[in-house]
């Protein structure tokens, strides 16, 4: 999921940011308040733009140009955009109904810049040397192969005229081809004589020009380079949840706590699998969760294929994504700020570890319990499974009450329904089939004591192993 929204903005290294979940409310919060005021649309607005302009002033200044004097140009031209990209955003952040700490500190920060001194030299000077190039007048005589720049005189002026003539040749949208190997914006040979045969004819702008390149080689101030960052990260997220709207995902912001453990989330989903279902047109099933006190663990068992590890992957998603100070997929959520997510999800055998399955799983549950705390959330999901009933509960059970010795919260997928018993401290829920025919998955996982019957009886039904079905053929 992560990998889809740093696609195409490697630049930003969101995945620094997405691996740095916090426990400490005031960091979440933050954020919290900055994603408040994004929601109205006048201050997204403002912030999507900034983000634009700040990433096309990089881009302009990221384009490698062969030539001196149409670098010189083009860095110019990146100054005086940068310069415009300051002007708006403060403008438009001044406008706008802005709250949160962080953005008031974007705004006064662009106000103090816009004020400096040396945001007005750098603008001014800009300015005027982009002023000395726009009115520039020269003609260009061709003769013989040859190309003459001279100042202007009485001559006619024939440009208008020969870009009508030859419009008419012009196909609708047609790109001009460029040499191969040349981007766009480098020059041809011919382009590039003229341009220093201007040079040669006003070589006091021209060198003012690359004076002031030199100069302002590094203009970009570090904190506007850190706030396009913090900005880009809010707007990608933001343009995630859009593309999940078709999934049918809600969005909220959670309501936090560091003490009170009690846990609610009303229409939660998994937004990995969310991703998936935007693309395909499909909507997610949502399901609802909650930990009263004392309990601490949702114990998930059912019928394969019914949303038992897809309600865990949602349980840890929800906690991590609020660690992150992000808005989180459901209509209503109120979580416990863990310090930590811990999961332990079934791997398949590798020759590489020269160790069997059941031995793999327990030397990471070791790793897992020996690291958690009791503020920590813990995802056991469909554990044990490589050996008997009998020794699957025991080991379960050792697991799940150094859990809950721990002050731990978390969910423990299984297919042992005793577990689900355990007790006071360990939830059951179940996933559900249809009331009229118990081999379609719902995918709705409640609250609900475990009951291995209904699946066993599908299978039975599917493979006409039930009671009458054996009968009528012993018959």
């Amino acid at each position: 999921m992560f990998a889809s929204i740093c696609a195409g903005a490697e630049q930003y290294r969101f995945d620094e940011f997405f691996e740095c979940p916090s426990d400490d409310l005031a960091v979440v919060g933050h954020r919290h308040a900055v994603f408040s005021d994004l929601e109205a649309a006048a201050t997204a607005d403002v912030i999507r733009s900034f983000v634009t302009d700040a990433a096309a002033v990089r881009d302009r200044l990221a384009e490698k140009l062969y030539d001196a004097l149409q670098a010189d140009r083009w860095f110019l031209g990146a100054v005086s955009a940068h310069c415009a990209a300051v002007v708006a955003a403060s403008d438009g952040l001044d406008a706008a109904p802005v709250h949160a700490a962080g953005l008031l500190g974007l705004r006064d920060r662009l106000t103090e810049y816009r004020r400096s001194a040396e945001f007005a030299a750098l603008r001014d000077e800009a300015a005027r040397l982009e002023q000395g190039l726009d009115d520039l007048r020269f003609v260009v005589h061709t003769y013989a192969g040859k190309i003459v720049i001279a100042p202007p005189g009485d001559e006619p002026d024939f440009a208008g005229s020969v870009l009508e003539t030859f419009a008419r040749f012009a196909a609708p949208g047609r790109i001009e081809d460029q040499d191969q190997g040349r981007s766009a914006h480098q020059l041809d040979r011919v382009e590039s004589a003229v341009l220093h045969l201007l040079g040669q004819l006003f070589p006091t702008l021209f060198t003012d020009v690359a004076a002031f390149h030199r100069a302002h080689a590094g203009f970009l101030p570090q904190w506007w380079l850190d706030a396009e960052r913090e900005a880009a990260f809010y707007v990608h997220w933001l343009d995630f949840m859009r593309a999940l709207k078709p999934a049918g995902v809600r969005w909220t912001l959670p309501r936090l706590s560091r003490e009170n453990r009690a846990e609610r989330v009303i229409a939660g989903c998994d937004v990995a699998l969310a991703n998936q279902h935007a693309t395909d047109e499909q909507r997610c099933v949502t399901n609802d969760l909650e930990l009263t006190p004392p309990e601490q663990i949702l114990a998930i068992s059912g019928p394969n294929q019914g949303g038992k590890t897809t309600t865990a992957r949602m349980f840890g998603q929800l906690h991590y994504l609020a660690s992150l100070g992000l808005p989180v997929p459901a209509a209503q959520a109120a979580l416990f700020l863990p310090d930590a997510v811990y999961t332990h999800f079934e791997r398949a055998e590798s020759i590489e570890t020269l160790a069997g399955k059941l031995e793999d799983e327990l030397r990471r549950a070791k790793t897992l319990l020996e690291s958690a705390t009791g503020d920590s959330v813990i995802v056991f999901n469909e554990t044990f499974g490589s050996t008997s009933l009998a020794d699957a509960y025991v080991l379960g059970a050792t697991i799940l009450r150094q859990v809950i010795d721990t002050g731990a919260l978390g969910v423990y997928v299984t297919f042992v329904d005793g577990l689900t018993r355990l007790d006071r401290h360990v939830v059951s829920m179940m996933s559900t089939t249809d009331l009229d025919d118990d081999s379609v998955r719902t995918f709705k996982v409640v609250r609900k004591r475990a009951d291995g019957k209904v699946h066993a009886a599908a299978i039975a039904r599917r493979y006409q192993l039930t009671y009458d079905d054996i009968r009528q053929a012993v018959s």
